[in-house]
């Protein structure tokens, strides 16, 4: 007597039950196992990371040791600028991490000291243009550029107006051995114009955006105010002897905080609590800085950086040494403190910029760039070297990345950092 049909659809459902449990214990068991797996390879790869971090912190401690020796090869001993030998056109970081050192002509026997007495990180390039003559060019199409910009009004020739407001940058671009000329339209005509009125071809232009100002304790990048409450952020901690022989005591920020010498600067947005008074402001030429002498005793300036991340975590990590970054390479990673953005960090892209400055008509030349992020706010903080001295290389200005180099703060108003 064969099962009732009933009885079969039953134990065809008790099996198919007993399957889905069986294969749900097995699923889950290979869920626990993937997570472990999972868990192990997180665990290898932070730990893959660490390692990583320190070859790069490595590599880049020599490709700096490299910088510095092919430095000393390529500089002409002279009282006045800096001069470089004829050769020598430049110096990069690659994305792989070689230190490519570009020379014009053949390698000679002086030019392959450079190797024998580097890394084996460093790689000779053939290039077209030294860097002494990239510097002059760059250099006389800036003085132009600037004459322009601040003498704007008086310019009567209508193509040459147009093309002044249409240059945005000029800058010397090491890399592909360069100048980049940056306009708001690259146009053919835009190009003639350039060519008719500054007399250089070979340039690059690129289309460029308007550099945006950033104007809107005592801690390096820590948030300070103007009168009508804009925010901007302390740069670095420095001093100065002024006529009488004083110590006058202070920071540094962005000039375009503040409008006049003997300005207040607060710590609070609603202008209520002084902290100093600006003694010093210079904006054109190579500087967008102004010196604030700290006037109330419940304040001390520092030079601990105060964020340590790009989230705004606050701690001492980073202090400053009491040197200054001068020479540099393009593609070396420096940080920028700041109110807005907090602690960020990126590569260096120009150490030769010139940007028009549009509040002010006004050029600023002789600028870093860099291509750490920033927002308005973060204006006057510092921007400054990690891996190797903790060097102030200069204070913040601009949302494309530029800062004003401390070397020319320096020189300008005989500061020291104390």
């Amino acid at each position: 007597m064969g099962l009732r049909k009933d009885t079969l659809i039953i134990i065809a459902i008790c099996f198919i039950f007993t399957l889905l449990f069986q294969n749900n214990i097995i699923v889950k068991a290979q869920d626990k196992s993937n997570a472990e797996l999972l868990k192990q390879r997180i665990e290898e790869s932070k730990e893959s990371q660490k390692e990583n971090s320190k070859v790069i912190l490595e590599n880049e401690i020599e490709i700096k040791d490299d910088y510095k020796k092919v430095q000393k090869i390529v500089t002409m001993d002279t009282k006045r600028k800096k001069k470089y030998v004829e050769y020598y056109g430049g110096a990069y970081l690659t994305n792989e991490g070689q230190l490519v050192v570009q020379t014009v002509d053949a390698l000679t026997s002086e030019q392959e000291n450079i190797l024998n007495n580097t890394s084996d990180q460093v790689v000779i390039k053939k290039v077209k243009n030294s860097y002494n003559s990239l510097q002059d060019t760059y250099k006389k199409i800036s003085k132009k550029f600037q004459d322009c910009v601040e003498n704007k009004q008086n310019i009567e020739n209508n193509e040459l107006r147009a093309l002044t407001d249409n240059m945005l940058e000029v800058s010397i671009d090491q890399e592909r051995n360069a100048i980049v000329v940056s306009l708001e339209f690259v146009t053919d005509e835009a190009k003639a114009q350039f060519e008719k009125y500054y007399g250089y071809s070979g340039v690059i232009f690129e289309e460029g955006e308007k550099d945006i100002e950033e104007a809107t304790l005592l801690k390096l990048g820590r948030a300070i105010y103007n009168s009508d409450g804009s925010r901007g952020s302390i740069g670095m901690k420095a001093c100065y002897i002024n006529s009488a022989g004083e110590t006058i005591k202070g920071f540094v920020t962005a000039a375009h905080l503040v409008d006049n010498v003997g300005d207040f600067v607060y710590i609070d947005s609603s202008a209520q609590t002084k902290i100093g008074k600006v003694t010093k402001r210079k904006y054109k030429d190579n500087m967008d800085a102004a010196f604030i002498k700290v006037t109330n005793s419940n304040y001390t300036p520092s030079r601990k950086v105060y964020y340590a991340d790009s989230k705004g975590t606050v701690s001492d990590k980073y202090v400053l040494g009491t040197g200054f970054l001068s020479e540099t390479y393009v593609g070396e990673t420096i940080y920028k403190s700041g109110s807005t953005t907090y602690l960020t960090k990126g590569k260096i892209i120009s150490t030769d910029k010139t940007v028009k400055s549009t509040d002010i008509d006004a050029v600023l030349t002789d600028l870093w760039q860099a291509d750490y992020v920033s927002a308005g706010g973060d204006s006057g903080g510092a921007v400054f070297d990690v891996d190797l001295g903790y060097y102030i290389a200069g204070i913040h200005r601009g949302s494309i990345g530029t800062s004003t180099k401390w070397e020319n703060i320096v020189n300008t108003w005989n500061l020291e950092i104390y």
